[in-house]
Order: structure tokens, then sequence, then C-alpha cells
């Protein structure tokens, strides 16, 4: 009886995290969202009105110009941040694409007309430490799923070296 030892190959290990076109999507998404938060904090720097300013803001994170506002329109941050979620798996599961862009912009676009004569003093630090927080979560929970999806991989390829050298006498076992 012959076995299929040999046939099946290897399962390679790639040392990058992604092959090369989607590293060149994530590239340019990364440089359109630094783009976008650059334009953000023009209005900031520049000395914009207030409604500019909570706009700008909002263009760092999903709502963020709330926290610009100050008062109880802060608590439609993480209204916002939910519905920025909730607008992402729409998009995945329906192919409403625009969803997440609405979300965003529009929080931006509201948080910009609720705007008093002045915004929060704290809100240009907090909002770009909010940002690098999100992304710092969000690197890290990718470096975990990463080092998981090794682990298991090669504990799958532990196991079916296991079981070719396990049925070098006639077929492979159940």
């Amino acid at each position: 009886m012959t076995t299929i030892e040999g046939a099946l190959p290897q399962m390679p290990v790639r040392p990058e995290r992604n092959g090369p076109v989607t590293a060149a999507r994530q590239r340019r998404a990364a440089l359109v969202y630094a783009a976008f938060c650059l334009v953000g904090l023009l209005p900031v720097l520049g000395g914009g009105s207030a409604a500019w300013q909570a706009f700008g803001l909002g263009l760092w994170l999903p709502g963020a110009g709330f926290v610009a506002v100050g008062g109880f329109a802060v608590l439609l941050f993480p209204l916002s941040v939910v519905l920025f979620g909730l607008s992402l798996i729409a998009w995945f599961w329906a192919g409403a694409v625009v969803a997440p862009l609405l979300v965003w912009g529009g929080a931006a676009a509201l948080a910009g007309a609720m705007a008093g004569d002045t915004i929060w003093s704290g809100a240009p630090y907090l909002v770009p430490l909010l940002a690098i927080a999100a992304l710092a979560y969000f690197r890290r929970r990718g470096a975990r799923k990463r080092v998981a999806r090794r682990e298991k991989g090669e504990t799958r390829a532990r196991f079916a070296r296991a079981r070719r050298r396990g049925s070098r006498g006639g077929a492979l076992r159940p």
C-alpha cells in the first residue's frame, strides 16, 4: 500500500505579517489617517473658530469632537464609538461601505455644530492621547493574535509531522 507521505507540502511560515498587497493597502490607510489628523489639527493650531476646532478634532477619532465641545456632549463620544463599531459590522455584513464614513464624518460635523464660543482647553491634548491609546491597544491586540496564530501553526505542523512518522507502515490513521 502506498502512503501520501511527502505528497503533502510543509506549510511555510512567513516571517512578514502580511503579503505585499495587504501591506501596501495598510500603509496607504495609515497615510490617509495621518493626513486627516494633520488636517484636523490645523484649525486648532491656526486659531480657527470653535466649530472648526471641534470638527477638526473629530477627525482624529469617531466622536472625538464631542470631547472638544465639553459638558454633556462628552457622553456622545462613547456612543459615537459604539455606532462606528456597528457601522463597521454593517459594512462587512451588508456591504454598506459608506456607513463608517457617515458615522465618523457625521459625528465630527455634529460636534462642530454643537460647539459654542470656545472648546474645552484640554481637548487638543486629550484627543491625540486617546488616538495614540487606541492605536497602541489595537497594535498590541494584533501582536497577541499573531503570536497565537504562529503557535497554533507550529502545533499543527508538529502534529502533522508526528502523524506522518506514525503512518510509515501503511495508510494514514484516522
